[in-house]
Parts: C-alpha cells; structure tokens; sequence
C-alpha cells in the first residue's frame, strides 16, 4: 500500500473550476517572479540540456514538489518557457495569488531519444540529477528513495510529450505520481 502524501500547508481546492488566466498573467511581469535555470547534464543519452523553474522565495532547506514537463513534437526544452508560451509568468502569478502551490517544474527534452522511450532517461538521467541538486521531498537519489517521493513528483507534456506521459505511465509509474498527458 502506498503512504498518504505528505500534507502541506497549500489550501488545495479539488472543486476548483477553469476559468480563464487575466491577462497580466502572461503579458506582465509579476512582482514575485521566479526564476529559470538552464542545465546541461550527462544522460543516457549523451549531454543534454533541461530548464528548471525555481519559484519566487525558492528555499533550498525547504521540500518541493516536482513537475516535470515535456514540449511537443518540434519544439525543445525551450519551448514552454519561451516568450511564445510564458509558462514561468503563470506560474509566477498563479503561486503569488495562492492558487497554485510553489513548485519546481522541469522542461527536459526527448530530442536525443524518442518520446516513447523518453522515460528511460527520465529514470537513469533525468530525475537523479535534477533532485540530487534541487530540494524535492527525494531523501536522496537513491532508486529507492526516489521511489518513496513518488507522490511528490508529477509528469506531463504536449501532444508528443503527451505519447511520452503515457509511455511513463507504463514503465515508470513507481517513480511519478501523477500524469497529465496534454492534446
């Protein structure tokens, strides 16, 4: 059986319905930003680079919960944090407004592999260095702490990272707790 997620102090609302962003939280630079890291690490498959969004206060005494988000098919790590999509200025807006918890979110890259065998290098490359250099509820990147921060750690992506979600679903659901595979 698995053990109840830690609870943290975000006042979570499972009721909450879609509404439509403001529009200064995509065409304005909020007061409480948080901030993009670009990383290149040593993979499976060779050198390889990954964005890491720290959010605004980011405490590295402090655990977060981990998202780690794949582009789509043509685009790259950059994608999702480009001026195009300003992922990072929702997320600056929606956590200083207390709608979303303060997170860590990863856009890595499948350009080196294939997304349906993306989760190879999610599981050997990907997950050990990014929690073995940022604070996540991980105690360590050990295969089986890793496994036991499972329910802190979520995966999704956009269409071909959609195919990529799925294909974690099927060979690495031990290590994330949560999918959102996306059109």
């Amino acid at each position: 059986t698995e053990p109840e997620p830690e609870k943290t102090p975000f006042n979570y609302n499972a009721n909450l319905q879609f509404k439509e962003a403001p529009g200064d939280y995509v065409n304005k630079d909020c007061p409480q930003a948080g901030r993009v890291i670009n990383e290149t690490y040593n993979g499976i498959n060779g050198s390889n680079k990954l964005n890491v969004y720290l959010p605004y206060g980011y405490d590295e005494n402090k655990q977060y919960n981990i998202f780690y988000l794949m582009h789509g098919g043509g685009e790259n790590e950059n994608t999702i944090f480009s001026k195009d999509v300003n992922l990072d200025r929702m997320l600056d807006w929606m956590i200083m407004n207390g709608e979303l918890e303060p997170m860590i979110v990863v856009t890595p890259t499948f350009n080196k592999c294939e997304a349906a065998t993306f989760y190879k290098e999610l599981r050997a490359s990907v997950v050990p260095f990014v929690e073995g250099k940022y604070s996540t509820y991980a105690k360590s990147t050990s295969e089986a702490d890793i496994i036991a921060s499972r329910m802190h750690r979520a995966y999704g992506g956009f269409s071909m990272g959609s195919l990529s979600t799925w294909c974690v679903g099927n060979h690495a659901l031990d290590l994330v707790g949560y999918l959102m595979p996306l059109s």
